[in-house]
């Protein structure tokens, strides 16, 4: 990706009244954010009005990806390792994707990225998964 189309995709699109699960932005409809409106129990065709952060259990399934997929590399050294590496990233991606969709994924991404955790071409093994193009 270009700077400038990283700072595009960044943005996203910006509305009032997104669900957060402890503050992990996450898509419409997916399984984290159908449980968050069970909890909030809203209905069909409720609005928010601003952000929610809503704590959930699977918060940390998604804390304990992420601190695993910052650690994977360390101490890789053969190619079979490396191919294992790749495995398990491409794996991280996939439950992300299952958790909180595409929106889960970006979300993440951007937090490593903007923490100086991560690059861009870090997430190559996630591309296909849920759409995600590198």
């Amino acid at each position: 990706m270009s700077r400038r189309w990283w700072q595009f995709w960044k943005r996203g699109h910006r509305t009032a009244g997104r669900i957060l699960v402890c503050s992990y932005l996450v898509a419409p409809g997916s399984q984290l954010h159908r449980r968050a409106v069970e909890t909030l129990r809203l209905g069909p065709d409720e609005k928010l009005e601003e952000d929610v952060d809503v704590q959930l259990p699977e918060a940390e399934v998604i804390d304990r990806l992420v601190q695993e997929w910052m650690t994977l590399g360390r101490g890789v050294v053969t190619d079979e390792q490396r191919k294992a590496m790749h495995r398990r990233e491409t794996e991280i991606g996939q439950a992300l994707y299952d958790l909180g969709g595409i929106t889960l994924m970006k979300h993440v991404v951007i937090k490593l990225i903007d923490a100086g955790l991560a690059h861009e071409s870090d997430f190559w093994y996630w591309n296909g998964i849920g759409g995600w193009q590198y």
